[in-house]
């Protein structure tokens, strides 16, 4: 088994099944303050600590599947890169 689906799984371990999986519940479980921001379509989103705070800033302007994805996309960066 690789990393990542290593990870996934002990991250789904700690919430109940659900489909969709609660994205938000499991970034704000780890601390991590999650923003919204209308920014030019280029723009996915980001993870930054501020202050000591981590947080992931999402393009409010995309897709709410797309946001779901950058942050999870973003939450792999904050436990993975430190």
């Amino acid at each position: 088994m690789r990393q990542i689906e290593r990870l996934a799984l002990q991250l789904l371990a700690d919430f109940p099944a659900a489909v969709p999986v609660d994205v938000t519940s499991i970034v704000e479980h780890h601390g991590i303050a999650i923003e919204r921001h209308p920014f030019n379509e280029l723009i996915n989103g980001f993870y930054t600590i501020i202050n000591g705070q981590p947080i992931i800033i999402v393009n409010s302007n995309h897709a709410l599947v797309r946001q779901r994805f950058t942050l999870t996309h973003e939450l792999y960066h904050h436990l993975t890169d430190g």
